[in-house]
């Protein structure tokens, strides 16, 4: 809706916040600013400033299934082709953040061996 574009940028006299300003836009995940009418999402950023870049075709999950938590340790990297693997199994969401990053790369590891095997058997 253009309420919620109005927020991102300055139509808005007085509405320019300072680069760093985090707020969430009434999403379930924050951003934050990094340059004038630029907002990024804070996981993303977060990872890439402890991490390097995000490698090509990942995308970035919460460890502890919190997206306000956008802490490095909480964030992990898995394939985009992982995600089905992971949200069909059980233990990606549990108490324990260890069981999940463990759950998480158990299916991404899963899913991109058998990727391999697809591509060897053609």
């Amino acid at each position: 809706s253009m309420h919620r574009l109005r927020r991102y940028n300055n139509t808005n006299p007085g509405s320019s916040v300072p680069i760093g300003t985090v707020h969430s836009g009434g999403r379930r995940q924050l951003h934050i600013k990094t340059a004038e009418d630029v907002w990024v999402p804070l996981h993303r950023y977060n990872y890439e400033k402890a991490y390097g870049s995000l490698p090509k075709d990942h995308t970035i999950r919460f460890l502890d299934g919190d997206s306000f938590n956008c802490e490095p340790s909480n964030l992990i990297a898995i394939p985009r082709s992982a995600q089905g693997a992971i949200n069909a199994t059980k233990t990606y969401k549990t108490e324990d953040v260890e069981i999940n990053r463990a759950t998480m790369l158990t299916a991404s590891l899963s899913t991109v061996v058998k990727r391999k095997i697809k591509e060897s058997d053609r």
